[in-house]
């Protein structure tokens, strides 16, 4: 790992990564979002949508439209990034060795109880104790 400690204190080392590469795969999960993985470079941001009946692509100029609202994937303007965020995608999933199947997720535990609750009953006793 890379210590943080250059990026809080506003140097970023020559070295620092220029791209992320991330991947989405809880599906159907809380937030809904199909499953996908991408790669963001801050000004751009590719996205593959890997598990629909047709997969699809995405493209953000982050820039332009930060909250991704326009995909600018196919369009000529936008050729040799796009390119480039291809071939970067691919490198970082050949460097993560990330399979091509994605993982069983593993079951998670129930909590016994609402704990948003407890909080709020909690809170509320220790309000009418200080009154």
């Amino acid at each position: 790992g890379h210590s943080l400690v250059p990026l809080f204190k506003g140097n970023t080392p020559e070295d620092w990564r220029k791209s992320f590469y991330y991947h989405y795969y809880e599906f159907p999960g809380a937030h809904s979002v199909a499953r996908h993985y991408g790669v963001t470079t801050g000004k751009h941001k590719l996205i593959h949508y890997y598990h629909l009946d047709t997969p699809a692509w995405e493209m953000f100029d982050l820039e332009k439209d930060p909250n991704e609202l326009n995909s600018v994937y196919g369009k000529p303007e936008y050729a040799d990034s796009q390119k480039a965020l291809e071939a970067e995608l691919k490198r970082l999933r050949e460097h993560y060795k990330v399979p091509e199947n994605d993982p069983v997720p593993a079951k998670r535990k129930r909590q016994k109880g609402n704990q948003n609750q407890k909080g709020k009953d909690k809170a509320a006793a220790a309000k009418k104790k200080a009154a």
